[in-house]
Protein backbone atom coordinates (compact mmCIF):
# COMPACT_ATOMS: atom_id res chain seq x y z
CA UNK A 1 0.00 0.00 0.00
CA UNK A 2 1.14 3.98 -0.66
CA UNK A 3 2.08 5.24 2.42
CA UNK A 4 -0.33 8.12 1.20
CA UNK A 5 -3.37 5.78 1.22
CA UNK A 6 -3.21 4.58 4.50
CA UNK A 7 -6.08 5.40 7.20
CA UNK A 8 -6.65 4.96 10.71
CA UNK A 9 -8.26 1.52 10.43
CA UNK A 10 -5.25 0.05 8.51
CA UNK A 11 -2.88 0.77 11.72
CA UNK A 12 -5.46 -0.47 13.78
CA UNK A 13 -5.45 -3.88 12.05
CA UNK A 14 -1.57 -3.97 11.81
CA UNK A 15 -1.40 -3.06 15.56
CA UNK A 16 -4.33 -6.52 16.35
CA UNK A 17 -1.53 -8.25 14.22
CA UNK A 18 1.23 -7.75 15.25
CA UNK A 19 3.35 -10.47 16.68
CA UNK A 20 5.60 -8.58 19.37
CA UNK A 21 5.08 -8.20 23.06
CA UNK A 22 3.43 -5.33 24.48
CA UNK A 23 6.40 -3.31 24.71
CA UNK A 24 7.19 -3.96 21.17
CA UNK A 25 3.72 -3.05 20.11
CA UNK A 26 3.94 0.38 21.72
CA UNK A 27 7.60 0.87 20.63
CA UNK A 28 6.91 0.22 16.77
CA UNK A 29 3.61 2.34 17.21
CA UNK A 30 5.80 5.19 18.14
CA UNK A 31 8.24 4.87 15.18
CA UNK A 32 5.31 4.92 12.78
CA UNK A 33 3.73 8.02 14.37
CA UNK A 34 6.83 9.98 14.13
CA UNK A 35 7.48 8.50 10.41
CA UNK A 36 4.11 9.86 9.33
CA UNK A 37 4.70 13.31 11.33
CA UNK A 38 7.70 13.71 9.18
CA UNK A 39 5.59 12.79 5.85
CA UNK A 40 3.23 15.32 7.02
CA UNK A 41 5.52 18.29 7.43
CA UNK A 42 6.58 17.11 4.19
CA UNK A 43 3.57 17.23 1.79
CA UNK A 44 3.64 13.70 1.27
CA UNK A 45 0.19 12.46 3.14
CA UNK A 46 -2.54 14.66 4.33
CA UNK A 47 -3.52 13.03 7.75
CA UNK A 48 -1.33 10.95 10.08
CA UNK A 49 -3.34 7.85 10.69
CA UNK A 50 -1.15 6.24 13.20
CA UNK A 51 -2.09 9.55 15.39
CA UNK A 52 -4.93 8.60 17.45
CA UNK A 53 -4.20 4.78 17.16
CA UNK A 54 -4.22 3.59 20.81
CA UNK A 55 -1.07 1.33 22.04
CA UNK A 56 -2.17 -1.62 24.22
CA UNK A 57 -1.34 -0.53 27.79
CA UNK A 58 1.84 -2.48 29.53
CA UNK A 59 1.54 -3.16 32.72
CA UNK A 60 3.97 -4.53 34.94
CA UNK A 61 3.98 -5.79 38.36
CA UNK A 62 7.14 -4.32 39.90
CA UNK A 63 10.33 -1.81 38.30
CA UNK A 64 12.71 -3.96 36.77
CA UNK A 65 15.18 -1.84 38.04
CA UNK A 66 16.98 -2.47 41.20
CA UNK A 67 17.19 0.13 44.13
CA UNK A 68 19.54 0.98 46.57
CA UNK A 69 18.24 0.80 50.14
CA UNK A 70 18.40 3.47 52.71
CA UNK A 71 21.82 2.02 54.13
CA UNK A 72 23.17 0.60 50.67
CA UNK A 73 23.23 4.09 49.10
CA UNK A 74 25.23 5.63 52.33
CA UNK A 75 27.17 2.34 52.28
CA UNK A 76 28.19 3.40 48.36
CA UNK A 77 28.77 6.75 48.89
CA UNK A 78 31.22 6.19 52.48
CA UNK A 79 32.93 3.91 50.28
CA UNK A 80 34.23 7.04 47.96
CA UNK A 81 37.03 8.75 50.46
CA UNK A 82 38.06 11.33 48.08
CA UNK A 83 41.89 10.81 48.48
CA UNK A 84 42.50 11.57 44.82
CA UNK A 85 41.28 13.58 42.37
CA UNK A 86 39.42 10.72 40.33
CA UNK A 87 37.98 10.02 43.56
CA UNK A 88 36.05 13.25 44.08
CA UNK A 89 35.00 13.51 40.37
CA UNK A 90 33.00 10.64 41.29
CA UNK A 91 31.66 11.30 44.53
CA UNK A 92 30.58 14.24 43.08
CA UNK A 93 28.70 12.55 40.48
CA UNK A 94 27.30 10.14 42.16
CA UNK A 95 25.97 12.70 45.08
CA UNK A 96 24.94 14.71 41.87
CA UNK A 97 22.69 11.50 40.77
CA UNK A 98 21.58 10.15 44.21
CA UNK A 99 20.28 13.79 45.60
CA UNK A 100 18.73 15.08 42.16
CA UNK A 101 16.74 12.01 40.90
CA UNK A 102 18.35 13.08 37.26
CA UNK A 103 18.90 11.18 34.66
CA UNK A 104 22.47 9.81 34.01
CA UNK A 105 22.32 11.67 30.40
CA UNK A 106 21.53 15.27 32.13
CA UNK A 107 24.04 14.59 34.69
CA UNK A 108 26.69 14.15 32.14
CA UNK A 109 25.95 16.82 30.25
CA UNK A 110 26.46 18.98 32.84
CA UNK A 111 28.72 22.25 32.38
CA UNK A 112 29.98 24.29 35.11
CA UNK A 113 27.75 26.98 34.51
CA UNK A 114 24.82 24.90 35.20
CA UNK A 115 25.80 24.79 38.82
CA UNK A 116 24.91 28.34 39.93
CA UNK A 117 23.83 29.83 43.06
CA UNK A 118 20.47 31.47 43.96
CA UNK A 119 19.89 33.34 46.64
CA UNK A 120 22.65 32.30 48.70
CA UNK A 121 21.68 28.36 47.48
CA UNK A 122 23.22 26.46 44.62
CA UNK A 123 21.49 24.89 42.28
CA UNK A 124 21.44 22.54 39.17
CA UNK A 125 20.22 23.46 35.17
CA UNK A 126 20.01 19.74 34.06
CA UNK A 127 18.90 19.25 30.46
CA UNK A 128 16.49 16.68 30.36
CA UNK A 129 14.91 14.77 27.05
CA UNK A 130 13.35 16.81 24.14
CA UNK A 131 15.21 20.09 25.20
CA UNK A 132 13.24 20.38 28.66
CA UNK A 133 15.36 22.49 31.04
CA UNK A 134 15.13 20.66 35.05
CA UNK A 135 16.24 23.47 37.87
CA UNK A 136 16.83 21.51 40.98
CA UNK A 137 18.03 22.96 44.30
CA UNK A 138 21.70 21.18 45.58
CA UNK A 139 21.38 18.45 48.85
CA UNK A 140 24.06 19.82 51.10
CA UNK A 141 25.65 16.50 50.74
CA UNK A 142 25.63 16.83 46.89
CA UNK A 143 26.84 20.62 47.06
CA UNK A 144 29.98 19.63 49.49
CA UNK A 145 30.94 16.68 46.80
CA UNK A 146 30.42 19.35 43.97
CA UNK A 147 33.00 22.07 45.64
CA UNK A 148 35.82 19.38 46.22
CA UNK A 149 36.12 18.03 43.03
CA UNK A 150 35.39 21.79 41.55
CA UNK A 151 38.39 23.11 43.53
CA UNK A 152 40.40 19.86 42.99
CA UNK A 153 40.15 19.91 39.44
CA UNK A 154 40.45 23.59 38.90
CA UNK A 155 37.53 23.77 36.75
CA UNK A 156 35.30 26.22 38.47
CA UNK A 157 36.66 29.26 36.82
CA UNK A 158 35.72 28.03 33.39
CA UNK A 159 31.93 27.79 32.65
CA UNK A 160 31.65 25.88 29.86
CA UNK A 161 33.61 23.42 31.10
CA UNK A 162 32.06 19.71 31.82
CA UNK A 163 31.02 19.35 35.64
CA UNK A 164 32.20 15.93 35.71
CA UNK A 165 35.37 15.71 33.29
CA UNK A 166 36.58 12.83 32.36
CA UNK A 167 40.30 11.88 31.75
CA UNK A 168 42.07 8.82 30.24
CA UNK A 169 44.68 8.39 32.38
CA UNK A 170 42.57 9.11 35.72
CA UNK A 171 45.01 11.88 36.98
CA UNK A 172 43.83 14.95 34.91
CA UNK A 173 40.35 16.12 33.39
CA UNK A 174 40.13 16.93 30.22
CA UNK A 175 37.90 19.03 28.65
CA UNK A 176 35.43 16.60 27.65
CA UNK A 177 32.13 15.13 28.68
CA UNK A 178 31.60 11.76 30.26
CA UNK A 179 29.27 9.04 28.67
CA UNK A 180 26.65 6.60 29.92
CA UNK A 181 28.59 3.81 29.06
CA UNK A 182 31.47 4.87 31.41
CA UNK A 183 29.26 5.59 33.95
CA UNK A 184 27.61 2.22 33.85
CA UNK A 185 31.41 1.13 34.29
CA UNK A 186 32.05 3.15 37.24
CA UNK A 187 28.66 2.16 39.40
CA UNK A 188 29.83 -1.75 38.97
CA UNK A 189 33.06 -1.12 39.80
CA UNK A 190 31.91 1.09 42.91
CA UNK A 191 29.38 -1.23 43.89
CA UNK A 192 31.73 -4.15 43.97
CA UNK A 193 34.45 -2.03 46.11
CA UNK A 194 31.44 -0.87 48.55
CA UNK A 195 30.30 -4.79 48.85
CA UNK A 196 26.88 -4.56 47.41
CA UNK A 197 26.16 -7.64 45.67
CA UNK A 198 23.30 -6.07 44.21
CA UNK A 199 23.49 -5.86 40.36
CA UNK A 200 22.69 -1.79 40.27
CA UNK A 201 23.00 0.65 37.34
CA UNK A 202 22.76 4.37 36.75
CA UNK A 203 19.20 4.28 36.66
CA UNK A 204 19.27 3.12 40.28
CA UNK A 205 19.62 6.00 42.03
CA UNK A 206 16.86 7.53 40.06
CA UNK A 207 14.91 4.39 40.73
CA UNK A 208 15.26 4.79 44.38
CA UNK A 209 14.80 8.61 44.62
Amino acid sequence: MELDRAKPYHVGMWLKRHPGSVATQRQHLAAVRLLFDHLLEKGVVDINPAARAKAPRLERESAHTPIFEQNEIKTFLDAIKADSLIDKRDKALFSTLAYSWARVSAAVGLKVEDYYERNGERWLRLHEKRGKIHEVPVHSKAREAIDQWLLASELGCNPSAPLPAFGKNKKTPELRHMDRTSVWKLVQARARASGLEKRVCCHSFRATG
